[in-house]
């Protein structure tokens, strides 16, 4: 009599431990990769955008020259300031109409969290023609302080703000 053995068979379903422990660092590789680059591409849409902000008080300072917008107790306007201020934590922009007879502050803007101007700007455009006060272009930038990322664009004499960029 002749006897047989049974033959065990083991048929794996599933993955190993290793398997698994592989695909789970891949993962958590690419998405510590994601997000990492969201972070960084929001830092630098923020000092896109303060510094957009930035040249629309400009503009703003700069058609209010263009147009002579004289305010009430101003008998000769010269131009309009747009000058930067601390406030506290923060930088303030302020537009200031400057007449014969002194400053008449018009508006003011804090600048965005977490950015700051890269040195104290004080520009005058100048009534009816639009240029600005002074011989040299003024340079604007506009800096992240967490990862110094700046946006910097120039003001030149004749009162052209240009698009500028990211450094």
């Amino acid at each position: 009599m002749v006897i047989k053995k049974p033959h065990l068979i083991s048929y794996s379903s599933g993955f190993t431990l290793i398997e698994l422990i592989v695909v789970t660092a891949i993962i958590l590789l690419i998405t510590g990769g994601g997000i990492a680059s969201f972070i960084n591409f929001n830092d630098k849409q923020q000092v896109v955008n303060s510094a957009k902000e930035m040249q629309g008080y400009l503009r703003t300072a700069q058609t209010f020259s263009r147009i002579g917008e004289t305010p009430d107790g101003c008998d000769k306007l010269n131009g309009y300031i747009v000058r930067s201020v601390d406030a506290g934590a923060s930088k303030q922009i302020k537009i200031i109409a400057n007449c014969r007879g002194g400053e008449i502050p018009r508006n003011s803007f804090d600048l965005l969290d977490g950015t700051t101007l890269s040195s104290e700007i004080e520009i005058t455009f100048l009534v009816l023609h639009g240029g600005i006060a002074g011989d040299d272009s003024i340079t604007v930038g506009v800096t992240n302080n967490s990862d110094n990322i700046t946006y910097q664009f120039v003001v030149t004499p004749g009162g052209e703000i240009t698009q500028g960029g990211l450094l």
